[in-house]
């Protein structure tokens, strides 16, 4: 009962010291510019960090394996908790990129989806009035031609009038190509945002599993010390 005691006393000790040193990383990581290149270096930092705690859980398997100290135990969880504190911090920062660059992004797509209407809808008119008119139009603009310079005068004004109806098209067939491109983008920021928060849970729990394991120690050198004590005392 007094293991478990102590067990309790100092997991929550250390988680609230943890939680606070977490909460001061996620202030200051609000300030950082979303982009995805931040993105991407923190992910090389992240990968470095991950490296480090590797090296760190070869070391503490080797401990165990060995009749090592228990401090010496402590210690290297000590550095494991570190490590796993600053991947937190690393993934937290890429959740608040992610969150602001999809916010952009959202935004972004709004506009995109205006201006895709409004293409769409002169497009839209001006095929309705070719539907109305058909190819009446062209041809009175060539039967009606007085004389040879006006017949090539009216043909210049019906490649300008096919070259405007293919602007027309152009310009609503690329505003539809770059709404789904932003969408694409959207999509995709969105499902790495899941990805990182199922990341920051996972990191989480591991966390909650090496200040137990700290607190499992800590407990173990507090009984040797009460064992010691009540043996003095006797």
């Amino acid at each position: 009962m007094h293991n478990k005691k102590v067990i309790s006393v100092i997991a929550i000790f250390l988680a609230a010291l943890m939680l606070a040193t977490v909460l001061l990383s996620a202030i200051g990581s609000g300030a950082l510019a979303a982009s995805q290149a931040d993105i991407d270096a923190l992910e090389k930092k992240r990968e470095a960090v991950r490296n480090e705690k590797n090296a760190v859980q070869a070391d503490i398997n080797e401990l165990s394996g060995q009749k090592k100290t228990e401090m010496e135990k402590k210690q290297a969880i000590d550095e494991q908790i570190a490590l796993t504190l600053e991947e937190i911090d690393i993934i937290t920062k890429q959740i608040d990129i992610y969150t602001q660059l999809i916010d952009q992004k959202s935004r972004d797509l709004e506009k995109a989806k205006e201006q895709e209407e409004e293409q769409y809808e002169s497009y839209r008119m001006r095929v309705r009035a070719m539907e109305e008119n058909g190819n009446l139009s062209y041809l009175s603009l060539v039967f009606k031609a007085g004389s040879l310079p006006q017949l090539l005068t009216n043909l210049d004004m019906i490649g300008e009038i096919i070259s405007s109806d293919k602007r027309l098209f152009e310009q609503y067939k690329e505003a539809r190509e770059k709404t789904e491109e932003i969408k694409a983008d959207y999509e995709n920021m969105a499902e790495e945002l899941k990805l990182k928060e199922t990341e920051l849970q996972e990191q989480k729990a591991k966390l909650d599993e090496e200040v137990k394991a700290a607190a499992e120690i800590i407990a173990g050198i507090q009984a040797d010390i009460d064992e010691h004590t009540a043996v003095l005392n006797k």
